[in-house]
């Protein structure tokens, strides 16, 4: 049973924790309610057993509602039950990428996505946390042939204690 949500209430208090096997029927269940063409558990697997991935879920209670996988800069997948969507999860999600871009040692602290050129929706949602787009790549799918914009995001701190005094 899916969890309800009061839309009076101006904050959903949710878990970001890091993602585990036991999670993946969940997580199936999310991304193929999300996508098209969704990934296989098999793919999941195998992220899950990359050391330099970050692959998070979000619970609400105890269901996952939400989920992102992230490998050196890309985001390779990110994905909010659709019966949550709009409730700033994905934000929530964006923001936990950021905070821990802005703990690196590194130089350039950047995360970039592709998204298809089709899903403007998801175009709206990366321009609204901060990425944008710099690049095209022509078809870019194999299934589709649908082309996808490469959306980037650099991490400043000004622009963290923004987000996190708002």
């Amino acid at each position: 049973m899916h969890a309800t949500y009061d839309y009076r209430e101006k904050e959903t208090s949710v878990n970001i924790r890091p993602m585990t096997r036991n999670d993946l029927p969940e997580v199936l269940s999310v991304e193929l309610g999300s996508f098209e063409f969704p990934w296989k558990k098999g793919y999941f697997v195998h992220c899950l057993k990359q050391q330099n991935y970050v692959n998070l879920v979000v619970k609400y209670e105890e269901e996952i509602i939400g989920f992102m996988i992230k490998s050196g800069i890309r985001l390779l997948n990110l994905a909010v039950r659709p019966d949550w969507r709009r409730r700033e999860i994905g934000t929530k999600m964006i923001e936990e990428l950021i905070g821990r871009l802005s703990l690196q040692k590194i130089r350039k602290r950047i995360i970039t996505v592709k998204v298809r050129e089709g899903n403007l929706p998801v175009q709206l949602f990366f321009r609204k946390c901060g990425f944008r787009a710099i690049n095209v790549f022509h078809g870019c799918y194999d299934k589709t042939q649908e082309d996808a914009y490469l959306f980037y995001y650099e991490y400043k701190v000004s622009d963290f204690l923004t987000r996190i005094t708002k």
